[in-house]
């Protein structure tokens, strides 16, 4: 019995090889594809896709293919060949190989390179322009290509009408094409589009696994495996590359069976990551030890073999005469705010303590406004204790995360700000905005700079247009917070906004 079973699938959800079935439509993917498509139609030439090692080329090659007959009037009209490894020993060997994809006749041993390539364009003469058919030739692993192959296919460009390429040709290829490409100008200059692929993000992540596993239920519901804290930790673990995603959901499901689990939760997540990765470190690890080890005995012979052997032995140096008894100090007293001492922002923003009856959604649009369920995800993920964001137990102790600094906060520039209040510590600010003795909408703006450390700014959201008109809304602020109030126009020069 297969594993899959027990969780009721039909198929292996995160198999590694190239299922044109289970290409997950990401926005990066979807867009790449409707581009190539469309090149192909219009009889456009070369296009080009790079992207590093497990982006999803290949997928998208098998997917390619079967879009190009996916209608019924185009299984007829287009017709797809395929190169899967293009590291030919010889010019004359990818032309027999691109001969025989062809279906044409395998050519004789004394037939020359040029004779080949005649028969090839005689080929594509008649499929093009007789039959009006379309000839797409893709290769994948593009970046293998050798420098004759560039050549060819750019002759196989040469192949056109007045009006478009008799051959379309797509590469699929790593970054390491680009390098090749800068050698051969005569070639990158006849490419129709270059596409990048970039990795998933984490929306992305989540729908691709999401969907492998509807895909591999079949007609049945798919099973709910993973936890939303879950979801996050793979996206980080894998930094969003698909081959990356299926590998570690693969040994994630097995590891949830094999300890007789029913979801994948974050903690499994972390210890399955380090497994996975455990070689890559071992590897380094080694690494530094050999060139510790090379160092020491570099120093070793260069005292006792070399030039330092005349050193230690003449007593040119005395090491003794030369130390200096350091004192010790006592210790002081560690300053209550550490990271105005940093030189870096912060990368956690502070804790807060759950109160009786709140849920998490709340709490966080109360810090967050309308960023606080696109934010969600990423404090899961940091509070992987917390398996229903409904039901939060009184008491629990929030890590909340700092967003990625930005040197502008999201406001408009060029305006005037009432700051109400302005806090070193999350808590405290959070419990102003709960209390909120004003009516109006504030706005709570985190902010890092050398001066002021870690600051919690609050903020009438609304911007004026000169301080006068701030000092007229500062001016209707309850007696108590007047005093307070400040008008702002900007921050200090380097301030990061979290």
């Amino acid at each position: 019995m297969n594993y899959y079973e027990i969780l009721n699938l039909q198929k292996e959800p995160f198999s590694n090889s190239p299922e044109p079935d289970f290409f997950f439509e990401s926005d990066e993917h979807i867009h790449c594809l409707q581009k190539l498509e469309l090149a192909i139609r219009l009889r456009r030439g070369l296009n080009i896709v790079m992207g590093d090692v497990g982006t999803g080329k290949t997928t998208l090659c098998r997917r390619l293919i079967l879009q190009l007959s996916a209608r019924p009037e185009d299984r007829g009209k287009i017709e797809t060949h395929l190169i899967l490894d293009p590291q030919f020993a010889s010019g004359r060997e990818f032309l027999v190989a691109v001969t025989l994809l062809m279906g044409l006749p395998t050519p004789d041993e004394g037939d020359s390179e040029w004779r080949i390539k005649e028969n090839i364009k005689s080929y594509l003469f008649t499929r093009g322009v007789d039959e009006g058919k379309i000839v797409v030739l893709l290769i994948d692993e593009g970046q293998k290509l050798p420098d004759f192959c560039l050549e060819i296919l750019r002759e196989f460009l040469n192949y056109e009408t007045n009006e478009y390429k008799l051959l379309q040709i797509v590469i699929f290829a790593q970054r390491e094409l680009a390098e090749i490409l800068k050698k051969h100008k005569n070639f990158s200059d006849r490419v129709n589009q270059f596409h990048y692929l970039s990795p998933l993000d984490f929306r992305n992540t989540k729908g691709l696994i999401e969907y492998r596993l509807q895909k591999a239920a079949g007609d049945g519901i798919p099973p709910k495996l993973f936890t939303k804290p879950s979801l996050w930790a793979i996206y980080r673990a894998t930094g969003g590359y698909p081959r990356r995603i299926n590998t570690l959901c693969h040994q994630l499901i097995l590891s949830m069976l094999i300890q007789n689990k029913k979801k994948v939760h974050y903690s499994l997540v972390r210890a399955c990551a380090f497994r996975v990765t455990l070689p890559e470190r071992s590897y380094l690890s080694r690494r530094v030890l050999i060139l510790g080890t090379l160092l020491a005995f570099l120093i070793f012979a260069f005292f006792q073999l070399g030039p330092g052997k005349e050193i230690l032995s003449h007593g040119k140096y005395d090491l003794s005469s030369s130390t200096r008894k350091i004192e010790t100090p006592s210790p002081q007293p560690v300053p209550k705010t550490v990271e105005e001492q940093t030189k870096t922002p912060p990368s956690i923003l502070g804790e807060i303590t759950v109160r009786r009856g709140e849920a998490l959604l709340p709490l966080m649009r109360r810090l967050f406004g309308d960023d606080a369920k696109r934010l969600l995800p990423t404090i899961l993920a940091a509070n992987p204790r917390i398996d229903n964001p409904d039901r939060i137990r009184e008491g629990e102790r929030l890590i909340i995360p700092a967003r990625r600094p930005k040197s502008s906060p999201s406001l408009p520039s060029g305006k005037y700000y009432v700051q109400v209040a302005r806090f070193p510590e999350l808590a405290a600010a959070e419990k102003f905005l709960k209390e909120k003795p004003i009516k109006h909408r504030l706005f709570l703006l985190p902010y890092w700079n050398a001066t002021d450390g870690l600051s919690f700014a609050i903020l009438l959201p609304e911007g004026y247009p000169n301080e006068q008109a701030a000092q007229r809304a500062k001016e209707e602020l309850p007696e108590g917070l007047i005093n307070q109030a400040q008008i702002i126009q900007g921050w200090p020069r380097g301030t990061l906004f979290l």
